[in-house]
């Protein structure tokens, strides 16, 4: 323990933080004791940041215990799952509260957890610490080691969580014992329902972008990579590596799943989004940006708003995606948008401008109903986005001279109002 930053001043706050403070309130008036496991107390020792609580207590007593907990947080329990392992989870102000239920003795479940130094609890009451043997080391030499044999195997889904708690915990390593049972855990990952395997790719993509390319790389070498993108194969998953590297803005996980997937044909991207189920907007968003034309040679003004323009609504992810896959073009016509966006409201401006004719004379200059008039708005927008004309007459002119639905044998007709 010598190590670790003051580890009983740590626990000391933990216990002062106040979703503790009110599960030991929710505790008391049910008479139900509790344990705070995992993350929360294996990040209070390392002095890294707090996030969301996890508890767990004796299933008979845990309903009990969480409707106090809501009680006392003004807000309600929700239930996550089906016994034996469901989660009543409860918001608390801006964070959550997950409560596991457990047969017997909370302390007992400590071991079926994924690795020792995730297997520590804080018990109340009393704020007494509980640790499997040898697990306080493990985290004083920031090691990570499986609680007993077989735990990659009972859930192969671990062992991409191995590979985000090498990225999220800084100086941590794998013990030598547990290389074998990651290969062949590895090795199991297709057989995971392809929601779970896509929650926690997401997870370790929210580490961000270039610690979650280092993890999968690490992945990759374990041979657990390819269960996370479905039908890819090794060059491409390389070059989506790289481009996760090359992310340089804050961005979402599912933004990074479409640059992880950059490597990959179009179509074949598409299929691993449907194999994992991912969201109908999310598989939106990776097929808007993975049709954007390539960077030209020398991107000016006019192509980043027509890069904005294509990619709307996903117009800023947009940015952080060519920037990370078109190479230095890609670069030169993100510090392009850059600068076009640098205006208060410039991105609204172009992606809605000003007409200066109602839709009406737009649709006789045209001659254009229905779609056609569509498409026709769409170039006038994009026109006037760009600068390439400006004010009533010159917009008169642009439509004038745009082909006409009855035009024949490729003349074109026009009309002045």
């Amino acid at each position: 323990m010598s190590l670790l930053p003051e580890p009983r001043a740590a626990l000391a706050r933990l216990a002062r933080r106040s979703a503790v403070r009110l599960a030991r309130t929710a505790s008391g008036r049910s008479g139900t004791p509790f344990l705070v496991v995992g993350g929360a107390v294996r990040d209070a020792l390392l002095g890294l940041p707090a996030g969301d609580l996890d508890l767990a207590v004796s299933r008979d007593g845990a309903a009990r215990f969480a409707a106090a907990l809501a009680r006392l947080a003004g807000t309600r329990v929700v239930p996550i799952g089906r016994e034996p392992r469901r989660i009543l989870h409860v918001p608390v102000r801006r964070s959550s509260v997950d409560i596991w239920e457990t047969e017997g003795d909370p302390a007992d479940d400590l071991l079926r957890r994924d690795f020792t130094v995730n297997a520590l609890a804080l018990a109340f009451p009393g704020a007494r610490l509980v640790a499997p043997e040898g697990a306080l080391d493990d985290l004083a030499a920031r090691r990570l080691r499986l609680p007993r044999p077989g735990v990659l195997l009972e859930d192969p889904l671990r062992v991409v969580r191995a590979a985000r708690f090498l990225a999220r915990l800084p100086g941590f390593r794998l013990d030598p014992g547990m290389r074998t049972e990651l290969a062949v855990g590895a090795r199991g990952l297709g057989a995971v329902a392809p929601e779970r395997r896509l929650a926690e790719l997401d997870a370790l993509l929210a580490v961000g972008s270039a610690r979650a390319a280092r993890a999968l790389g690490q992945l990759e070498t374990w041979g657990g990579l390819a269960a996370l993108l479905p039908g890819t194969d090794v060059e491409e998953r390389r070059r989506g590596l790289a481009a996760l590297a090359a992310v340089r803005r804050d961005a979402q996980p599912a933004l990074l799943r479409a640059v992880l997937l950059s490597g990959a044909p179009t179509e074949r991207g598409a299929a691993v989004l449907d194999a994992l189920r991912a969201s109908r907007n999310d598989r939106r968003l990776a097929a808007t940006l993975a049709g954007l034309p390539a960077p030209s040679a020398r991107p000016d003004a006019t192509e980043a708003v027509r890069l904005l323009r294509r990619a709307a609504p996903f117009s800023r992810e947009a940015i952080a995606f060519v920037e990370a896959t078109g190479g230095p073009r890609g670069r030169a016509l993100a510090r392009c948008v850059d600068a076009v966006l640098a205006p208060p409201g410039a991105l609204g401006r172009l992606l809605r401008p000003r007409r200066p004719l109602p839709v009406s004379v737009v649709a006789v200059l045209t001659g254009a109903t229905g779609p056609q008039l569509g498409r026709a708005l769409e170039r006038l927008d994009d026109a006037l986005a760009t600068g390439a004309i400006r004010g009533a007459g010159a917009a008169r002119a642009f439509l004038s001279g745009s082909p006409r639905p009855d035009a024949r044998r490729g003349r074109r007709t026009r009309r002045t109002v």
